[in-house]
This record gives C-alpha cells, sequence and structure tokens, in this order.
C-alpha cells in the first residue's frame, strides 16, 4: 500500500526493498491474533481495489523505482500486488481443508 501510495504522490520515487523475514521478526507476526491480522488483510486489500479501480488506467503509466528491479510501473505494481493477494487467498483456502472458499467482499 505504501509503494502505492507513494507512486500516486511522488514523481518517480526510489522505493527500497524490504526485508520481509525482518519484518516478520520484528514485529512479531507469530504472535499477532488472526483476527487482527485478517482485518488489516481486508481493509488494505479493499483500499488496493478502490485505488486500482480508479488508477490503473488512468495513471498507471506513472513509474517508480525499485531499489533491485528498476523502473516499474503503477499498472505493473497493481498487477503483482493481485497476484500476491490471490496466492495468500489461495493459502487460506487450502488451510481451511483443500480448496475451501473463503468469503470474499463483493466490489
Amino acid at each position: 500500500m505504501d509503494r502505492i501510495h507513494r507512486v500516486l504522490s511522488e514523481p518517480r520515487p526510489v522505493l527500497w526493498v524490504m526485508d520481509q523475514d525482518a519484518w516478520a521478526k520484528g514485529l512479531d507476526y507469530s504472535r499477532v491474533p488472526l483476527d487482527v491480522s485478517r482485518q488489516v488483510f481486508e481493509s488494505v486489500r479493499n483500499a488496493i481495489i478502490y485505488y486500482a479501480g480508479v488508477h490503473y488506467e488512468r495513471s498507471g503509466h506513472l513509474e517508480w523505482v525499485h531499489s533491485v528491479d528498476g523502473v516499474r510501473t503503477l499498472r505493473d505494481e497493481f498487477d503483482k500486488t493481485a497476484a500476491h493477494n490471490e496466492h495468500h487467498l489461495s493459502q487460506i483456502r487450502l488451510a481451511l481443508g483443500g480448496g475451501a472458499s473463503v468469503p470474499v467482499a463483493e466490489h
């Protein structure tokens, strides 16, 4: 979400790679209650869906620089985020019993 906000707000920002393992350790993800994690995921997902609906076509050409991968566009970020979120939803479905559907809010 931070990347999307910055690309929409700053001219061609340079955004540094993050160490997700360090975040998981530093923020102690394993101790965060599941309901809190679900609410965060859902609210961020809903915000991304909103911004994608408004900006995918209109602002998708905006560029930013990833510290490892180089120049990318906002459209690239929306596409990557959608695939990443679908991967997480698939993991949840599997954890719930091999393909059980997860209720997803309609948009």
